[in-house]
Formats: C-alpha cells, structure tokens, sequence
C-alpha cells in the first residue's frame, strides 16, 4: 500500500508503484481524506488516517486471507504508516516503509515554524494544538510516530530519507532510531544504512 504526501493524492504516487509493480507486487494507492477523490475538510496529518489504513488493510485481506502487506509511504504519508504501525495489526502485515516523514505532527509543525515561517514555534504551535485538540479530539502531540512505532509488535522498519535531504530528517531518523532500537525485529541491514546516513552529521536527537 502506497500513501501519498500532504497536498498530493494516489495518482501521484504511481511513480514508485511501479517500482514495487516491476517486483511482483500488487499496490493500493489510496487517496487520503480530503485529498484526491476522497470525501472530508480536515487533514489529519496521519493520525485520524491510520485508521483508514486499518480498513484498507481489512479489505485486502477480505479480497486475499494469504496477502503480504508492506505499508509504503512519503512525507505526511509516511507518518501515517508510521502511526499505523502502533495499531493492532494483523500478520499479513509484514514490514514498514517510511520515507521523509516526521515523529510527531506537533514537532513537524514546530521545525515548519521555526525553519520555514521564521517565526517562534511558542506560542503559536501550541494554540494551533489546543484548537486541534477542541476540533478534532486529539493533541498535536499525541499524533506521534515515535510513540506509534515503539509499539509495533512484528514488522521490519526502513527509514529513509534523501542522500542531498534536509538536516532535520536525517535527525529525525537518528531519533526515531534511538527509540526503537531495542525492537527485536529491527533489521541489522537498516542500521548499517542509518550509519551511512548519519556520517558527519551533529545530530542531538531532539528536533
């Protein structure tokens, strides 16, 4: 399953479909709510959407009680499969694939603030949260990945971020790295490549 970005929708994810396609995998591309030609008004950057990624999950293996899932996804997609990894998953979902996502939308929102718009993260983060929290039912900053991911029982991990890619996401995989380093299921492979990616890199693992 292949989930897209923030702002984007499921067609435009049919360039990496078809690197999975090229090895034998059927992919589902779904369009998240309020992207594409999926219904609703509110983004919720991962969290609401995980349970979402749970029905589709559902419906695969209603179509194919043998199916092997690899739950793929980029920017805010990638935290939503991050997210749904914490959930009671069934076995057919094997491994998790994140690609440039982020450990919380409450520390994404605050490296936007500081990075992007320039402007202090407090107290404008936290009252954007507050308002969440009256509108939507949850905080910023329980919509976690790292806490979702610490939780996961049985899949395999890849993080990955760009070889040119922003600082803050290398950090971000040294983080989430930290957290979760003590998963039995955490693949040897990918810690070596974590290395790689962290070679000259001052990281403090907090973002």
């Amino acid at each position: 399953m292949a989930c897209h970005g923030y702002t984007s929708k499921a067609a435009e994810m049919g360039v990496y479909a078809i690197h999975f396609a090229d090895k034998g995998y059927s992919v589902l591309m779904p369009d998240a709510r309020a992207h594409g030609e999926s219904e609703g008004n509110l983004i919720g950057m991962g969290w609401p959407e995980r349970f979402d990624i749970l029905k589709w999950i559902d419906k695969i293996i209603e179509s194919d009680p043998e199916a092997q899932i690899v739950l793929y996804g980029i920017s805010r997609g990638a935290a939503t499969v991050m997210m749904t990894s914490g959930e009671n998953l069934p076995d057919n979902v094997k491994a998790v694939i994140e690609d440039c996502g982020y450990s919380s939308v409450f520390d994404e929102l605050k490296w936007m603030a500081n990075s992007m718009g320039h402007v202090p993260s407090f107290p404008l983060v936290y009252e954007v949260s507050l308002i969440n929290e009256l509108k939507s039912g949850f905080s910023l900053k329980e919509a976690s990945a790292v806490e979702q991911v610490k939780k996961a029982l049985h899949q395999h991990f890849l993080f990955m971020v760009p070889k040119t890619g922003w600082f803050h996401l290398t950090c971000l995989i040294k983080f989430m790295m930290q957290q979760i380093v003590k998963n039995k299921n955490w693949l040897l492979r990918e810690q070596v490549m974590l290395r790689q990616v962290q070679q000259n890199q001052n990281c403090t693992g907090q973002l």
